[in-house]
């Protein structure tokens, strides 16, 4: 969802009275930037709240096969997850995470209740493989990228 997907930012066939709501109580983001041109560097931005040179992982330019091993969010970093966590909210990420392989640098790690998606980057939302048909990144027996929490599911056609 974007924010142009919103009544209260203008979208007109159709109303977010509850999200609206939410808008009217409290703040409206109108204007938005990007930390970095690419994905890995923008996400650890997003993430952290810092600019993503302050951390090894935001220097990946994107995080990739040739990225070292141990590449990835240290687990004791703080995120906007783990921060929203400690004061009482349930956390939830949906998508691409693309800050690490590893389990100790995965979603689950960092603050996030539930996590579904995939953990590296250009990966198809259909079939959770990278374009040339590889499965994910690092695995070697081929198997798709698509994580619940911290286990590996086969699904196809959804992202």
């Amino acid at each position: 969802m974007g924010y142009g997907d919103l009544s209260c930012y203008g979208r007109p066939d159709y109303k977010t009275p509850v999200l609206d709501g939410l808008a009217k109580q409290g703040i409206r983001f109108t204007d938005n930037y990007a930390a970095a041109p690419v994905c890995t560097p923008t996400r650890c931005a997003y993430i952290t709240g810092r600019y993503p040179q302050r951390l090894a992982v935001g220097l990946e330019e994107p995080l990739k096969d040739s990225s070292p091993e141990d590449a990835g969010l240290p687990p004791s970093h703080p995120t906007i997850a783990s921060l929203l966590k400690g004061n009482g909210y349930e956390t939830f990420l949906v998508g691409k995470w693309h800050l690490g392989w590893k389990p100790e640098f995965g979603p689950n790690r960092h603050g996030f209740d539930e996590f579904f998606g995939m953990l590296s980057g250009a990966t198809d939302y259909f079939t959770h493989r990278s374009a040339d048909g590889r499965g994910a990144q690092r695995t070697p027996d081929g198997s798709a990228d698509f994580w619940q929490n911290l286990a590996p599911i086969e699904r196809t056609g959804s992202a």
